[in-house]
């Protein structure tokens, strides 16, 4: 994990990534306009940098997120906001509407430009991504792990071995 980032909460790294994907949003949405502005290379820049900059951010606080989950380094009691926001009913709604949007954004836009529909695509890989490392771990049962090694296959009650063949 980034030194940075190693100080940070799980609630203050989910708020970076929802900041970052805002950024991304803009980046796509400025890039999908039509080139008639008057300072259109102007804008088009200043969107590429918005583009890059909140790509990146993203997946290197998401990369932090993931990390500090996997290496249990936050407490459950720390996670559990940001568990109770990742399974809530609302953010599957939001990548239904995010879903939605991709499709719409497809079928609806002259002559069918597909780059602009990262608008909604980028976020919701994000959210897809973000939920499944906030899902608790599955427990294990334990009467569905052996508690011991398997034994290899032998026993003395199979019978007599076979008799060599004799005329």
């Amino acid at each position: 994990m980034k030194p940075l980032l190693q100080s940070w909460t799980p609630t203050q790294l989910l708020w970076t990534i929802a900041a970052s994907n805002v950024l991304v949003v803009i980046g796509f949405g400025v890039l999908s306009l039509p080139s008639r502005h008057r300072n259109f290379h102007l804008l088009l820049w200043c969107s590429f940098v918005t583009l890059i900059f909140g790509l990146v951010s993203s997946l290197v606080v998401e990369r932090a997120l993931q990390n500090g989950i996997n290496s249990e380094r936050w407490p459950d009691g720390l996670l559990a906001v940001p568990r109770k926001l990742a399974a809530h009913p609302v953010s599957a709604v939001l990548a239904g509407f995010l879903f939605i949007g991709v499709i719409a954004y497809v079928v609806f836009s002259s002559a069918h430009h597909f780059g602009g529909s990262w608008i909604f695509l980028w976020p919701l890989m994000i959210l897809t991504r973000v939920q499944g490392y906030l899902r608790p771990k599955a427990k294990s049962d334990s009467l569905l792990q052996p508690l011991e090694r398997p034994k290899s296959l032998q026993s003395e009650d199979w019978g007599a071995p076979p008799r060599p063949f004799t005329n």
